[in-house]
């Protein structure tokens, strides 16, 4: 077991440089993560390469992949007006994934607490998400969810990130729209 430690440790000091890069630009460590935990995290991703013009979500239809963007802009829009940008170093669903995080821990509650099976969760998308081209890491929420159960401080670290990404975008939405008042 600490041979094991060890060996993921000297893994995680010396990941490629792209993983890297990602780690420091986008701020993992002042965020909570170790190189560990961060390399276990992306190792459970895919990386995707996405061409101009994909929509990666549609407002109120089933969404059930998170992405962290490393590369290119994303155009955020609801009911067809555009209301943001999003560019590399953040996250894209996440609103939808926190969302489906606290739905499964519901569900939890409701198996331990009766014989009836819920009926399963559903995801959906809050806006459309229009891609330029784009480099991302890409995650099933059912995949992460899993992942996730069994790496508690993973699991915090994450929704940390994500709470901090979420307060910089309502932030930055609100400073536009008060600028174009």
């Amino acid at each position: 077991m600490t041979a094991s430690l060890i060996l993921e440790r000297t893994r995680a000091d010396n990941m490629p440089a792209d993983m890297e890069n990602i780690y420091l630009e986008g701020h993992f460590e002042k965020r909570g993560f170790s190189k560990v935990e961060f390399l276990r995290l992306f190792e459970k991703a895919t990386k995707v390469h996405v061409t101009k013009g994909a929509m990666l979500a549609r407002d109120g239809q089933e969404n059930k992949t998170l992405f962290f963007v490393v590369q290119g802009n994303i155009n955020i829009q609801r009911k067809g007006q555009h209301i943001a940008e999003v560019t590399a170093n953040h996250f894209i669903g996440e609103m939808t994934f926190l969302n489906y995080l606290l739905a499964d821990e519901s569900d939890e509650n409701i198996k331990s607490s009766s014989s009836s099976k819920p009926s399963g969760t559903i995801a959906t998308a809050d806006a459309t998400v229009v891609t330029d081209e784009l480099v991302a890491y890409a995650w099933s929420f059912d995949s992460l969810t899993e992942y996730l159960s069994g790496e508690r401080e993973v699991r915090n670290a994450l929704s940390a990130y994500m709470n901090h990404d979420l307060r910089a975008k309502l932030a930055a939405l609100s400073k536009a729209t008060t600028n174009s008042s």
